[in-house]
Protein backbone atom coordinates (compact mmCIF):
# COMPACT_ATOMS: atom_id res chain seq x y z
CA UNK A 1 0.00 0.00 0.00
CA UNK A 2 2.92 2.65 0.92
CA UNK A 3 4.66 1.49 -2.40
CA UNK A 4 1.59 2.44 -4.48
CA UNK A 5 0.90 5.68 -2.49
CA UNK A 6 4.62 6.67 -2.92
CA UNK A 7 4.97 5.97 -7.07
CA UNK A 8 1.03 8.00 -6.83
CA UNK A 9 3.27 10.72 -5.78
CA UNK A 10 6.05 10.45 -7.68
CA UNK A 11 3.92 10.18 -11.17
CA UNK A 12 1.92 13.21 -9.58
CA UNK A 13 4.51 15.17 -9.36
CA UNK A 14 6.03 14.07 -12.66
CA UNK A 15 2.65 14.90 -14.47
CA UNK A 16 2.58 18.23 -12.54
CA UNK A 17 5.86 19.42 -13.77
CA UNK A 18 5.88 18.24 -17.19
CA UNK A 19 1.68 18.79 -18.35
CA UNK A 20 0.91 21.67 -15.60
CA UNK A 21 -2.09 19.53 -14.73
CA UNK A 22 -3.52 19.89 -11.38
CA UNK A 23 -2.57 17.73 -9.08
CA UNK A 24 -4.80 14.31 -9.05
CA UNK A 25 -4.24 13.65 -5.36
CA UNK A 26 -5.59 15.28 -2.50
CA UNK A 27 -3.06 17.53 -0.26
CA UNK A 28 -3.15 15.73 2.38
CA UNK A 29 -3.30 11.62 2.07
CA UNK A 30 -4.97 9.61 4.62
CA UNK A 31 -2.70 8.03 7.51
CA UNK A 32 -1.27 4.33 6.47
CA UNK A 33 0.61 3.48 9.39
CA UNK A 34 1.33 4.71 13.03
CA UNK A 35 2.76 8.07 13.20
CA UNK A 36 3.37 8.08 8.90
CA UNK A 37 2.01 10.47 6.40
CA UNK A 38 2.33 11.28 3.18
CA UNK A 39 2.17 14.95 2.04
CA UNK A 40 -0.14 14.54 -1.15
CA UNK A 41 1.84 16.44 -3.37
CA UNK A 42 5.26 17.35 -3.78
CA UNK A 43 4.17 20.82 -4.69
CA UNK A 44 2.94 21.48 -1.32
CA UNK A 45 3.75 24.22 0.46
CA UNK A 46 2.61 22.38 4.14
CA UNK A 47 5.69 20.42 5.79
CA UNK A 48 5.53 16.87 5.91
CA UNK A 49 5.01 15.56 9.72
CA UNK A 50 8.70 14.42 10.91
CA UNK A 51 8.87 10.69 12.48
CA UNK A 52 9.84 10.20 15.55
CA UNK A 53 13.77 8.76 15.25
CA UNK A 54 14.10 6.32 18.31
CA UNK A 55 18.19 6.58 19.29
CA UNK A 56 20.15 3.44 18.84
CA UNK A 57 20.98 2.72 22.38
CA UNK A 58 17.09 3.13 23.82
CA UNK A 59 16.40 0.14 21.85
CA UNK A 60 20.48 -1.85 21.63
CA UNK A 61 19.39 -3.31 25.31
CA UNK A 62 16.26 -4.58 23.44
CA UNK A 63 17.88 -6.31 20.55
CA UNK A 64 19.52 -9.54 21.04
CA UNK A 65 23.71 -9.62 19.70
CA UNK A 66 23.80 -11.63 16.68
CA UNK A 67 27.53 -11.55 16.15
CA UNK A 68 27.21 -10.18 12.92
CA UNK A 69 30.51 -7.71 14.13
CA UNK A 70 33.06 -7.63 16.53
CA UNK A 71 34.81 -4.44 17.01
CA UNK A 72 33.13 -3.50 13.89
CA UNK A 73 34.72 -5.97 11.49
CA UNK A 74 32.68 -8.81 9.73
CA UNK A 75 33.76 -12.13 8.97
CA UNK A 76 33.39 -11.32 5.63
CA UNK A 77 35.75 -8.26 5.18
CA UNK A 78 38.67 -8.44 3.25
CA UNK A 79 42.02 -6.88 3.89
CA UNK A 80 40.82 -3.55 2.01
CA UNK A 81 37.69 -3.22 4.35
CA UNK A 82 39.59 -3.90 7.79
CA UNK A 83 42.23 -0.90 6.73
CA UNK A 84 39.02 1.32 5.76
CA UNK A 85 37.73 0.61 9.30
CA UNK A 86 40.78 0.33 11.78
CA UNK A 87 43.68 2.34 9.74
CA UNK A 88 46.65 0.15 9.06
CA UNK A 89 48.04 -1.97 11.26
CA UNK A 90 50.94 -1.92 13.74
CA UNK A 91 52.46 -4.68 12.34
CA UNK A 92 52.27 -7.38 10.12
CA UNK A 93 53.03 -11.10 10.76
CA UNK A 94 52.73 -14.73 9.27
CA UNK A 95 52.13 -17.31 12.09
CA UNK A 96 54.29 -19.71 12.82
CA UNK A 97 52.51 -22.99 12.19
CA UNK A 98 50.86 -22.11 9.05
CA UNK A 99 52.54 -19.35 6.49
CA UNK A 100 49.32 -18.88 4.22
CA UNK A 101 47.65 -16.93 7.58
CA UNK A 102 48.67 -13.48 7.47
CA UNK A 103 48.25 -11.77 10.83
CA UNK A 104 47.19 -7.65 10.70
CA UNK A 105 48.23 -6.45 14.88
CA UNK A 106 46.26 -3.60 16.33
CA UNK A 107 46.56 -2.43 19.49
CA UNK A 108 42.93 -3.66 20.84
CA UNK A 109 42.76 -6.86 18.80
CA UNK A 110 44.33 -9.09 15.74
CA UNK A 111 43.16 -10.08 12.57
CA UNK A 112 43.75 -13.38 11.03
CA UNK A 113 43.44 -13.67 6.90
CA UNK A 114 43.37 -16.97 5.02
CA UNK A 115 44.16 -15.44 1.68
CA UNK A 116 42.06 -11.72 1.35
CA UNK A 117 39.71 -12.75 3.78
CA UNK A 118 39.40 -12.94 7.66
CA UNK A 119 40.16 -16.17 9.35
CA UNK A 120 39.90 -14.62 12.67
CA UNK A 121 39.21 -11.51 15.11
CA UNK A 122 41.20 -12.71 18.00
CA UNK A 123 40.48 -9.93 21.16
CA UNK A 124 43.62 -8.98 23.31
CA UNK A 125 43.30 -10.35 26.76
CA UNK A 126 43.43 -6.61 28.48
CA UNK A 127 40.90 -5.45 26.61
CA UNK A 128 38.14 -4.28 29.10
CA UNK A 129 35.22 -4.07 26.84
CA UNK A 130 34.33 -5.32 23.11
CA UNK A 131 32.21 -4.29 20.66
CA UNK A 132 29.62 -6.62 19.83
CA UNK A 133 27.41 -5.69 16.97
CA UNK A 134 26.78 -2.25 17.84
CA UNK A 135 27.24 -2.63 21.71
CA UNK A 136 29.91 -2.70 24.04
CA UNK A 137 29.69 -5.45 26.72
CA UNK A 138 32.49 -5.90 29.47
CA UNK A 139 35.00 -8.75 29.02
CA UNK A 140 34.05 -10.27 32.15
CA UNK A 141 32.53 -14.29 31.96
CA UNK A 142 29.62 -12.79 33.81
CA UNK A 143 28.91 -9.75 31.67
CA UNK A 144 29.29 -11.63 28.38
CA UNK A 145 26.92 -14.62 29.35
CA UNK A 146 24.15 -11.92 30.28
CA UNK A 147 24.57 -10.05 27.07
CA UNK A 148 24.91 -13.76 25.02
CA UNK A 149 22.93 -16.30 27.14
CA UNK A 150 24.16 -19.74 27.80
CA UNK A 151 26.91 -20.64 25.57
CA UNK A 152 25.86 -23.61 23.10
CA UNK A 153 29.37 -25.18 23.70
CA UNK A 154 31.28 -25.90 26.35
CA UNK A 155 34.90 -26.99 25.35
CA UNK A 156 37.63 -28.06 27.50
CA UNK A 157 39.49 -24.33 27.04
CA UNK A 158 36.88 -22.45 27.29
CA UNK A 159 32.61 -21.78 25.79
CA UNK A 160 31.53 -21.10 22.64
CA UNK A 161 28.48 -19.23 21.55
CA UNK A 162 27.25 -19.90 18.22
CA UNK A 163 24.47 -17.11 15.78
CA UNK A 164 24.47 -18.90 12.64
CA UNK A 165 27.77 -19.47 11.03
CA UNK A 166 29.15 -16.71 13.69
CA UNK A 167 30.78 -17.96 16.68
CA UNK A 168 32.59 -16.23 19.27
CA UNK A 169 35.19 -18.46 21.92
CA UNK A 170 35.76 -16.79 25.07
CA UNK A 171 39.23 -18.92 26.30
CA UNK A 172 39.25 -19.65 29.63
CA UNK A 173 42.47 -20.17 32.17
CA UNK A 174 42.89 -23.83 33.01
CA UNK A 175 43.86 -23.11 36.33
CA UNK A 176 41.30 -20.23 37.61
CA UNK A 177 38.76 -20.22 35.48
CA UNK A 178 39.14 -16.51 34.22
CA UNK A 179 38.75 -15.08 30.99
CA UNK A 180 42.01 -15.24 29.14
CA UNK A 181 40.98 -14.35 25.39
CA UNK A 182 38.46 -14.13 22.93
CA UNK A 183 37.97 -15.31 19.26
CA UNK A 184 36.01 -14.45 16.55
CA UNK A 185 35.83 -16.80 13.64
CA UNK A 186 33.23 -18.53 11.17
CA UNK A 187 31.77 -22.17 11.33
CA UNK A 188 33.80 -23.16 8.11
CA UNK A 189 37.13 -22.76 9.82
CA UNK A 190 36.13 -25.43 12.68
Amino acid sequence: MKAILFAALILSGMMSADAHTPDPLPSRSPVVGPEIQYAGSLASEEPIAATPVVQATETAAAEPILLRSVEELTLYDDRAAVIGKLGEPQGVTQDEFYSELVIYEYERLKVVFFGEYIQSIDIAEDVKEVLLDDRYVATTLTDLKEALGEPDYVAEDGIVFQRDEALLKVFLDEASGELSSISYYHLATV
